[in-house]
C-alpha cells in the first residue's frame, strides 16, 4: 500500500489493513449474510461498490460498506443513489454508519443533510488500562442536538 507524506503511518495503516480484511471476508460470505451488494463497472472493471442491509421495522436501509475509486469524479454519489435506488426504494431512512472521525467522510455525510446522529456506545474491559481517554466521544453534541 502506498500513502502520501506524513500519512498512513501505524495506526491508520493497521485500521486499513482491518478494514480491507473485513471487506474481504463480507465478500468472500456474500451469500451467507443477509446484505446487499451493488456495483459500478466502468469498462469492465469494478469501479465502485457498496453493502447494505434493511431494516424493515425501521423502515431503514444501513450502508455498511461504500467504497469507489476516489479518481472517478462523482463515483461515490452514483453509487450511493444507484445503490439506495435499486436495492431500497422503500427506505424512508438511511444509516450511513460510522465515519471513523475522518473530517472528509464526515464532510461528505453531512452534505446529505442528516435529520439526526445515531447514538454510539463502547465498551471497555475493566481492567483496561487508560482507558479514561476513550471515555468522550468528540461528537457527543452532535448527538445531543438531535435528541
Amino acid at each position: 500500500m502506498v500513502y502520501p507524506p506524513n500519512q498512513g503511518g501505524g495506526k491508520r495503516r493497521e485500521t486499513l489493513e482491518y478494514e480491507i480484511k473485513g471487506i474481504h471476508e463480507v465478500l468472500q460470505n456474500c451469500f451467507t449474510i443477509d446484505h446487499y451488494i451493488g456495483g459500478i463497472f466502468i469498462d469492465g472493471k469494478l469501479e465502485a461498490f457498496s453493502i447494505g442491509a434493511y431494516n424493515p421495522r425501521e423502515e431503514m436501509a444501513s450502508i455498511s460498506i461504500e467504497k469507489g475509486n476516489p479518481n472517478v469524479p462523482g463515483i461515490y454519489q452514483v453509487i450511493n443513489q444507484e445503490f439506495l435506488l435499486h436495492e431500497f426504494p422503500q427506505a424512508k431512512l438511511v444509516n450511513r454508519e460510522d465515519d471513523m472521525g475522518l473530517q472528509g467522510l464526515r464532510k461528505a455525510k453531512e452534505s446529505y443533510n442528516p435529520i439526526g446522529f445515531a447514538r454510539k456506545y463502547m465498551v471497555l474491559q475493566k481492567d483496561f488500562q487508560g482507558y479514561e481517554k476513550y471515555l468522550t466521544d468528540k461528537y457527543e453534541k452532535d448527538v445531543e442536538e438531535y435528541e
